[in-house]
């Protein structure tokens, strides 16, 4: 995401302006892994108090049919 970007739907990480909407893209996308999306978003990369909506976020996602669980840890 770029600096001049508005997050997508409600805002998640506020030190890098990452919405929901952009962590639900990129899980629909195909990124599993919680480090994954914290690595493509840069949600949870700043001061890191997001990482447990992300994770929740994947968790919900990994609900669903055909979905891998979450594997790694944001860092």
């Amino acid at each position: 995401k770029g600096a001049s970007s508005a997050p997508s739907g409600t805002l998640v990480c506020s030190c890098h302006g990452v919405g929901e909407g952009d962590i639900v893209d990129a899980i629909g996308s195909g990124t599993r892994e919680l480090g994954e999306i914290c690595a493509r978003t840069k949600a949870g990369t700043g001061c890191g108090s997001c990482r447990p909506e992300v994770a929740a976020l994947l968790r919900r996602s990994v609900d669903q049919p055909g979905a891998a669980a979450p594997e790694a840890a944001c860092v």
